[in-house]
């Protein structure tokens, strides 16, 4: 029947787990590396200007870009297939 030519793109729940498990590792690591990166991350959800965030943080501008840097590309090497 023709039911049995759709193709389901549904993921398994063996891959959602994995993803979580994945993503909670990465979190994880991002904590180790910059502690302050959470809570940058929940204030820019906040809709807070990068300005602001970095007053809030106490870090100067060059030194909040280079850390913030720094995190996405460990993070990107550490969890090459995540990214």
């Amino acid at each position: 029947s023709w039911l049995e030519d759709l193709t389901d793109d549904t993921p398994l729940i063996e891959e959602i787990i994995a993803d979580e498990i994945e993503l909670k590792r990465i979190l994880a690591r991002i904590g180790e590396i910059m502690p302050e990166a959470i809570e940058i991350g929940t204030l820019r959800q906040q809709g807070m200007s990068e300005r602001a965030i970095e007053e809030k943080i106490g870090v100067g501008r060059k030194t909040y870009a280079y850390r913030i840097k720094k995190l996405f590309e460990t993070v990107k090497k550490e969890f090459p297939d995540f990214f």
